[in-house]
């Protein structure tokens, strides 16, 4: 049997217990970059995003709190409508020294009658545009059924952090539908690494 002397047993918890750690701004993958990735996610602020009154190309998509919903239309019965800009190259980072950035929800305030209570297929990507980030793969989804006059809770996106400064786009489609509106808000977390 190998003696381990209680001291260096000591040392190694302290590493785990007591130790400071870099936390997102460490090395990746490691327990502790996890773990503060995991605590910032669910203790942070929220952003969310509307229409900004006053779009200029490539910055300003989008506009914290706004109450002008964005407003996607789908093509008919399952086909992907156009790609629409959400945030712009000026629109994170939010918080100023935050480099990292992810969509968290996403709340659909209303559809056309037509689309009521039928599955909406919805895709977000970044990148140049819409198209260049699904085609490289930068790109999530998620189903949702909306009800008519946002009779709906919000939607949690899935995402890896994303750079600030980086440009989202969104697209829906509809499942039994001829070409449908979706108008929508959603909201970010920011990430200091």
């Amino acid at each position: 049997m190998t003696y381990i002397p209680l001291d260096s047993v000591k040392d190694e918890t302290d590493k785990i217990d007591s130790a400071a750690a870099d936390g997102l701004l460490g090395v990746a993958g490691s327990a502790s970059y996890r773990i503060h990735e995991i605590e910032k996610h669910l203790h942070s602020r929220e952003e969310w995003f509307g229409v900004h009154s006053s779009v200029s190309a490539g910055v300003n998509e989008g506009e914290a709190w706004s109450v002008t919903p964005f407003d996607s239309t789908s093509g008919a019965d399952g086909v992907f409508g156009s790609w629409i800009p959400l945030l712009g190259s000026g629109d994170t980072p939010f918080q100023a020294t935050y480099a990292k950035f992810d969509p968290h929800r996403l709340i659909i305030s209303n559809v056309d009658a037509g689309a009521n209570k039928l599955p909406h297929q919805i895709q977000i990507a970044w990148g140049a545009s819409g198209a260049a980030g699904f085609g490289a793969g930068d790109y999530t989804g998620t189903v949702a059924t909306p009800e008519r006059d946002g009779k709906a809770s919000p939607i949690v996106i899935q995402c890896p952090r994303i750079t600030a400064g980086t440009l989202m786009f969104l697209r829906h489609a509809v499942i039994g539908a001829a070409t449908q509106g979706m108008d929508f808000y959603f909201g970010i977390h920011e990430y200091a690494g």
